[in-house]
């Protein structure tokens, strides 16, 4: 075990790399300058990445203005009428909302319009197809 002048000894041989540390952290901070958010940009246009949607239930990412009605990110698909639902899962209320069916009669329980300017969701349709 060390005494105690030992380990001042070995602090004191320590002493030039702390230095260099710190001279090359103030170095780093004064060419970096401040660092600042900006606010984000709202979109203007309906974006998805193109890809290959599938028979089934497919995870696709939206993003869109905020208040765009889902018809219209329906008719970024290949074949719209193809489009059965679209789902998207709620974590505050911790289940899925329905947002949109094909069949007009049926009930959605989530908001009539995008709410987010980016959005995940569960698109399903009836047939293989793309979207973008």
């Amino acid at each position: 075990m060390l005494n105690r002048s030992e380990f001042t000894r070995g602090l004191r041989s320590q002493r030039p790399f702390f230095i260099f540390a710190a001279a090359a952290f103030c170095a780093l901070a004064a060419l970096t300058g401040p660092t600042m958010t900006r606010a984000q940009t709202a979109p203007t246009t309906i974006q998805i990445e193109a890809q290959p949607v599938y028979q089934g239930c497919n995870s696709i990412v939206v993003i869109s203005p905020t208040g765009t009605v889902w018809q219209d990110i329906v008719n970024r698909f290949s074949d719209p009428t193809t489009v059965s639902a679209i789902w998207k899962y709620n974590n505050d209320l911790q289940r899925y909302q329905a947002l949109y069916f094909a069949d007009t009669d049926a009930l959605t329980d989530g908001p009539a319009t995008t709410t987010a300017y980016v959005l995940s969701m569960f698109v399903c349709i009836s047939a293989d197809g793309s979207v973008g």
